[in-house]
């Protein structure tokens, strides 16, 4: 459709006839918008406006007004109608002058131009992903990778800078090569000659086990192609990258071919997964998100658990004995700090059964450090507890949150929190704020993953992770600002998911703070 309009030739049709000049077709920069009376203009302008709007609610801009006798709140972010948006800030009371909401009108028009920049950013990476390529978008050929790509806006530019030799630059996080050795994998199928549908399948081969380089699908001792990897299923350790959603599966003839382009371009020749040439030290030092580590003195395997480990025995068979493989089972040991000297390991699951099938070098062993001073709710967070940090995984907080630290002084913060579960995984969403005021400067919003197992999970589970994440704020905005004392009232739509947990009595955190169950409110106390 874009195709189409960019190429189209107008001609006028007058009393005395068509007219000979035209316009269009042979336009060097051809037309970027929609067109006007365009069918699905109004479909592709609701869709970008409507993440635009919400984002914009999120961060607390817009009208604010409360109706003189029943007190109802009326809120707006804007008027919008197609190609005409109105932004609009309205003062937090009645005592504000224009001059006073200046300042916030500037920073929501900021806002509202700085949102489209950051789609187009998260589409940028997205499509730096779905190719998997070295170097910037264009030091790649379009038509060597465009059958890997979604068909976007961002393809069509790519093509138009590729046709004209146009270089474009960008400040971008690129894909990063974790090994030496390392190597990315579509740029080596591509040296190896494979295009249209053969990269196209090896690419959705790739997507789907979510791998961008060797490191992703060799084993930890970067000496072979896991098991898995091979046979087209992903390895149990945390992916670097957010991954989109991919089909459920792929046909054996993608598996097929899979399978033989790596024994070609990686392989030792005659044998099944062995590197024709090993991966060596990390870069950047061992993984932090590797589920799966051996204690070879207690001949143990350990597997994160959310903020616990796992302990799995060593099961008195062996598989493969020509490559000495050794296999572990479950056990209802669950320990908070493991044994020091644990090595990441790789591994292969047989139903009840943990085949090893390697392990890297030793993690290092923690240090005591030195605790320096924090100038930053940032900085103060980074420095909690790690088996605390889960709780603020995501957050935004305006001049280092002092605002809501005078708020919970007085006792004035509100704060609210909502949970999202579905297919065993949970997510929280939280919000504090000022409760006598609507602007963003005094809002403070976060979200996080729930740890745990799948089974583990449930929506009480993920309601209760939104409670956390407000309680870990509250506590860094404590130490942060040296609150002593004060309240804040938390609302949710879970209060059945408080008494799950907690019973109808209380559950005290720490020194300071305390949950009150019943009425769901959190509140800052000077215990002795």
């Amino acid at each position: 459709m874009f195709e189409t309009l960019q190429k189209a030739e107008h001609q006028v049709t007058t009393a005395y006839g068509i007219s000979e000049q035209t316009y269009g077709k042979k336009l060097t920069i051809p037309y970027q918008g929609l067109g006007q009376g365009n069918g699905a203009g109004p479909a592709i302008w609701a869709v970008i406006s409507t993440v635009v709007i919400a984002m914009m609610t999120t961060t607390g801009h817009g009208f604010h007004i409360l109706s003189a006798v029943s007190n109802t709140l009326i809120t707006m972010v804007c008027y919008a109608f197609v190609n005409d948006t109105d932004v609009i800030q309205s003062a937090c009371n009645v005592n504000h002058t224009g001059e006073d909401i200046v300042p916030q009108i500037q920073l929501s028009v900021n806002r509202w131009e700085g949102m489209t920049g950051q789609l187009l950013t998260t589409s940028f990476e997205q499509l730096r992903l779905e190719i998997g390529a070295s170097g910037f978008l264009t030091d790649n050929q379009y038509k060597t990778l465009k059958a890997t790509a979604t068909k976007t806006w961002l393809t069509n530019l790519w093509e138009f800078a590729d046709r004209f030799q146009i270089q474009i630059r960008d400040d971008l996080g690129q894909l990063q090569l974790q090994r030496q050795n390392d190597k990315l994998l579509m740029d080596e199928f591509i040296k190896a000659g494979y295009t249209g549908t053969q990269l196209k399948q090896l690419n959705k081969c790739r997507m789907f086990l979510h791998a961008v380089t060797l490191s992703d699908i060799v084993t930890i001792d970067g000496k072979e192609i896991t098991i898995n990897s091979q046979n087209g299923i992903k390895d149990d350790h945390g992916p670097l990258y957010q991954w989109p959603c991919t089909q459920p599966s792929l046909s054996i003839e993608h598996w097929n071919q899979w399978r033989r382009v790596l024994g070609e371009v990686f392989l030792i020749s005659g044998n099944s997964r062995v590197l024709n040439k090993p991966l060596l030290e990390w870069k950047n030092g061992a993984p932090t998100k590797w589920k799966w580590y051996l204690h070879a003195k207690e001949d143990r395997l350990y597997a994160k658990e959310g903020l616990l480990w796992r302990v799995y025995s060593r099961h008195r068979r062996r598989i493969s004995p020509r490559q000495g493989k050794s296999t572990y089972s479950k056990t209802k040991l669950l320990v908070q700090v493991p044994p020091e000297g644990l090595r990441p390991a790789s591994v292969l699951r047989q139903g009840q059964i943990i085949i090893y099938q390697g392990a890297g070098a030793p993690t290092p062993l923690k240090t005591t450090t030195h605790i320096q001073a924090a100038h930053s709710f940032e900085e103060e967070r980074l420095q909690r507890e790690p088996l605390d940090q889960w709780a603020i995984q995501e957050i935004t907080v305006l001049n280092d949150g002092r605002a809501l630290a005078q708020a919970l002084r007085k006792g004035t913060a509100i704060a609210v929190s909502d949970r999202s579960y579905k297919e065993g995984r949970g997510t929280a969403a939280f919000i504090l704020k000022t409760s006598n005021n609507f602007e963003p400067i005094g809002q403070i919003v976060g979200v996080n993953i729930i740890p745990g197992e799948t089974d583990n999970q449930s929506a009480y589970r993920s309601e209760i992770g939104g409670i956390s994440g407000i309680v870990e704020t509250i506590g860094i905005l404590c130490t942060r600002h040296s609150i002593m004392s004060g309240a804040i009232e938390v609302s949710l739509n879970g209060d059945q998911a408080m008494k799950t947990i907690f019973g109808n009595g209380r559950c005290t955190l720490n020194k300071r703070t305390t949950i009150y169950s019943r009425t769901c409110a959190i509140r800052s106390v000077n215990h002795p």
